[in-house]
């Protein structure tokens, strides 16, 4: 019993406030967050894009993403290759896909948003 009591002590003294990252702020608040299963279903990256997935986590998300919630201000862009190059397909500010569909399922390498006003080619 004392060693519980002692595990117990311990949690009181963790501090219930800590500083926190920009990009772990908008994870709280919304922002683009891509989903490794359809209807938004298994592991949830919620960050800024990333132009090569295989460089952060681990590569975790790289080829793995099936669903987005896009809950920003901005067009978001999806690549099927890193560097922001290969096929691509976009959500707007707002929209969520359940399913990126077979040609993208579990392909995409790099995203970003887009600024206002520009159109990239399809």
């Amino acid at each position: 019993m004392t060693k519980i009591n002692d595990q117990f002590q311990s949690l009181l003294n963790i501090e219930a406030v800590e500083d926190i990252s920009l990009e772990s702020a908008a994870s709280y608040s919304g922002g683009i967050r891509v989903y490794t299963d359809a209807n938004f279903g298994g592991f949830v990256r919620t960050a800024k894009g990333v132009s090569d997935l295989t460089q952060v986590e681990g590569g975790f998300f790289n080829d793995k993403i099936s669903s987005i919630k896009n809950d920003t201000d901005k067009r978001w862009a999806f690549y099927t290759d890193a560097g922001y190059n290969g096929d691509r397909f976009s959500l707007e500010p707002g929209q969520t896909t359940t399913f990126v569909g077979t040609r993208f399922n579990d392909s995409i390498s790099s995203y970003r948003s887009e600024p206002d006003g520009i159109t990239l080619k399809a």
